[in-house]
């Protein structure tokens, strides 16, 4: 079992070293959305790997039960007309910028991201609510 672990993981570690930078960020926003919208875990130690410090930071919420607020990543509504969530589509749009469009719990929803270092570094939300 061991052996096919290392060899999947030297794969995968082959596959993206051949991978351009964009695609690495559209992986990384991608991958990071999956999670923000409940469909993939989020631990520690993911967050400090593919979060700036300053996104951190921000987003930590010390009077509110020592957690994170994802919700800033999200649409803003705590109900849908679905319970499914997920990435529809992640798109360059330069200097690191990226467009994610999602639907959170059915609501359609868009966030700016930027990812500088291998890291999400900066945000802006797009929804309204």
């Amino acid at each position: 079992m061991r052996r096919i672990l290392v060899t999947l993981t030297m794969c995968l570690l082959a596959l993206s070293c051949g991978m351009s930078p964009e695609k690495k960020d559209i992986a990384l926003v991608t991958d990071f959305y999956e999670r923000v919208l409940g469909n993939k875990p989020i631990s520690d130690e993911y967050l400090q790997e593919s979060l700036s410090e300053d996104i951190l930071q921000s987003i930590w919420e010390a009077n509110y039960e020592d957690t994170y607020s994802f919700w800033v990543f999200r649409t803003g509504y705590q109900d849908g007309p679905s319970d499914h969530s997920a990435v529809n589509s992640v798109k360059p749009l330069g200097e690191g910028w990226y467009r994610v469009d999602y639907s959170d719990l059915g609501n359609p929803g868009r966030t700016d991201v930027q990812v500088s270092g291998g890291k999400i570094c900066a945000f802006r939300s797009m929804n309204e609510n």
